[in-house]
């Protein structure tokens, strides 16, 4: 969890009023409305981490009636920053925690909580406890424990001196508010896996009876093949990748290889620690070698270890003569299909990813 104050950042305004706020996707800062009301073309201070005069922000857009804005800042060129991943995910009872600067922490301290409900506000908001919530605290960002995501932006305290909790506004307002912020956000996690690296991989897991990583051994539940070429890579980035990550799976992709180690060697890493290689295909991936020999990899390892490992999708109208033979014997998600026909094979794809590798 301690990934999130690389991601966090204290806000000081012209008015001395501090707050927090935390980086949702490449120059942007999300944080309360009350903490930079009233500023307008006002500059607001920005302190990442120990640099005490890192960047100037100005307010992007603001909702008062939700307490919540969105600040805009030119971000160094030879920082590399990180961003939050949002999730609309909560639960009664889910442990939550933050990163922020309250007035007593200077230098910016955690505090954890648990979740109690929603209230009763229009739209509803999240509502904690066991926990001190201080002046400077607003706009942090609360990460559910159980997704490993943030959910929420802390807003009020129950009482400043106490461990009473506080109350939060949850990402589902935000991103209704600020409708371009789920691209921007999933996009970014798209290219940089720091977040999911980091924060995902510590989070805290259901039991639903279905099998963990830890139990089938693998790294990834899936590897997805497929080709660097439109439409397939638009596909397979806005729909296929975030509503598997959406999910909680563990994906990779060609995009994951390691810098300096020659591609045939990456590929064949990151296959063998995928549980399943997903083949996305098309006229384009028919005819193109590095997706044969991923498949081909595959197949192979599967038919070593005497279980199914590929699962093919079609997104796109071939002649199947086109298949090898070796790939005509499975069945495929045809995804060229009415469009709540696509949704519910996309659900019983994630459902198959779940599972432990079927025994031939």
């Amino acid at each position: 969890m301690e990934f999130l104050q690389y991601c966090t950042v204290k806000l000081s305004t012209p008015q001395n009023r501090n707050g927090t706020g935390f980086f949702v996707a490449p120059g942007l800062i999300l944080t309360c409305a009350h903490v930079v009301k009233d500023l307008g073309d006002l500059p607001i201070k920005v302190r990442w981490k120990q640099e005490h005069n890192f960047a100037e922000a100005k307010v992007e857009e603001s909702f008062p009636k939700f307490d919540l804005a969105l600040l805009r800042f030119n971000p160094p060129k030879d920082e590399n920053l990180p961003c939050v991943k949002l999730d609309e995910d909560i639960k009664t009872g889910d442990e939550l925690y933050t990163f922020s600067y309250s007035d007593i922490d200077i230098n910016g301290s955690s505090v954890t909580f648990t979740t109690e409900g929603p209230t009763g506000d229009e739209p509803p908001l999240i509502k904690f406890k066991s926990g001190q919530v201080r002046p400077g605290m607003s706009g942090s960002a609360l990460v559910n424990q159980r997704t490993g995501k943030v959910c929420g932006i802390l807003k009020f305290t129950r009482g400043r001196s106490i461990d009473l909790g506080g109350g939060a506004i949850p990402i589902s307002v935000i991103l209704s508010e600020f409708t371009e912020l789920k691209e921007l956000n999933q996009k970014f996690h798209q290219q940089d896996r720091r977040w999911i690296e980091n924060m995902e991989g510590t989070a805290q897991t259901e039991s639903k009876g279905e099998p963990s990583e830890s139990q089938d051994g693998f790294i990834y539940d899936a590897y997805i093949s497929y080709v660097e070429k439109e439409p397939d890579a638009t596909w397979v980035w806005d729909t296929l990748v975030p509503q598997l990550e959406d999910a909680e799976l563990k994906i990779a992709t060609p995009q994951d290889e390691i810098l300096g180690v020659p591609r045939v060697v990456n590929i064949e890493k990151m296959i063998e620690q995928s549980k399943r290689t997903v083949l996305v295909l098309s006229d384009a991936y028919l005819e193109d070698d590095w997706a044969d020999f991923q498949n081909v990899l595959g197949q192979t390892l599967g038919i070593e270890e005497g279980k199914y490992r590929l699962i093919t999708l079609k997104i796109s109208e071939f002649d199947d003569g086109q298949l090898p033979s070796r790939l005509r014997t499975l069945t495929p998600l045809n995804l060229l299909v009415h469009p709540r026909r696509a949704k519910s094979g996309l659900t019983n794809l994630i459902k198959e990813l779940r599972l432990l590798l079927r025994k031939r």
